[in-house]
This record gives structure tokens, sequence and C-alpha cells, in this order.
């Protein structure tokens, strides 16, 4: 649901960012979303898969990349 959310109103990822990483962006920056499922290569030869809930480049003077995370729990 946080994946989509940032897909879907992706014109807030830029303040979001600012705010949390205190950027200071334009909001002319452009944004490349990056695929969430990530395969990593084990020492024993196998391979492990990790889905994360998104990651993206962030391109405008310089590239940046980011990976966040959003974890929620029931509030009782």
């Amino acid at each position: 649901m946080f994946r989509t959310l940032l897909n879907d109103c992706s014109s807030l990822i830029i303040p979001m960012i600012n705010e949390i990483f205190g950027e200071n962006y334009s909001g002319n920056e452009r944004i490349i979303f990056s695929p969430n499922e990530h395969f990593l290569n084990q020492q024993d030869g196998n391979q492990s898969e990790r889905i994360t809930d998104t990651s993206f480049v962030v391109k405008g003077k310089e590239e940046k990349k980011y990976h966040l995370e959003c974890q929620s729990s029931a509030c009782w």
C-alpha cells in the first residue's frame, strides 16, 4: 500500500524527502522508481529474494538513490 501511495501521489515525494532528509529539492527533479524485487547472491551460490516497499532515484543536478520502508502495527 505504501508503494502504491507513493506511485499514485508522486508529487508528494519531493516534499517528504525534503522533510525527512533535510534536502532542498525544488520539485522539478525527476523521480525514477526502481523494481521492488531484489535478488541477493548468497555465499553458497544460491539466491534469495528481498521485496522492498520502495526505492527510487531523485534526478536533478545530481542523482541520489532512496530506499524507504514503512512499518505499521495495529493500535489497541
